[in-house]
């Protein structure tokens, strides 16, 4: 059955979920991660400040956390696998509303375009581990751990995708190539029967 679960859960999962003041102990945030496993949950793809929660006092006193959250099943992310957690701003608040985002796979939206996808091919050629080294550590954020793995392996894909299109078209080169062996075939036979 598939599960959502959004709300104010009152614990972070980790101390990078923090900023300012003391920092938070492990053990509740230990506990909070074995709940969530425990009942099959994890956190869903978040967009924006990850910080939803302020305590508005000024100066050394100021607190952000990672309080508002939505968590889903297993089941939930294979009927909705483009759902998005986004933030929004409310200045006169304590809490930050957040928007969640679903797509069924079977929703049809516009034209589909094609999904370019790795190619094995490309690992051949040298400039490839360049383009991912290079789109890997140009994502620098100070967010989760997770959101900066998903952002770095999202940057990576986009910039496979815009080198893939600079290489040569395989399937003319493929083309040619068996032209220039027929040619070379009946050039051969050519000069041995005369």
């Amino acid at each position: 059955m598939p599960w959502l679960c959004v709300g104010d859960y009152n614990e972070i999962l980790s101390s990078d979920e923090k900023q300012g003041c003391l920092p938070r102990p492990p053990r509740p945030m230990e506990e909070f991660c074995q709940a969530l496993l425990h009942c099959g949950l994890s956190n869903l793809v978040f967009i924006g400040n990850i910080f939803t929660w302020r305590n508005g006092r000024l100066g050394r006193a100021f607190v952000l956390e990672r309080l508002d959250r939505a968590c889903a099943n297993t089941e939930w992310r294979e009927i909705y696998p483009f759902t998005r957690v986004h933030d929004l701003h409310a200045a006169y608040f304590d809490h930050e509303p957040i928007l969640i985002t679903t797509q069924e796979v079977t929703q049809v939206t516009g034209r589909r375009r094609k999904l370019k996808r790795f190619k094995e091919r490309w690992t051949s050629d040298l400039a490839c581990e360049g383009v991912i080294r290079e789109a890997w550590e140009r994502v620098n954020l100070i967010t989760s751990p997770m959101y900066q793995l998903f952002e770095k392996i999202k940057a990576c894909r986009m910039a496979l995708v815009r080198w893939s299109r600079t290489l040569d078209n395989f399937k003319e080169q493929i083309e040619l190539k068996y032209t220039e062996l027929e040619a070379l075939i009946f050039m051969n036979l050519a000069k041995n029967q005369g």
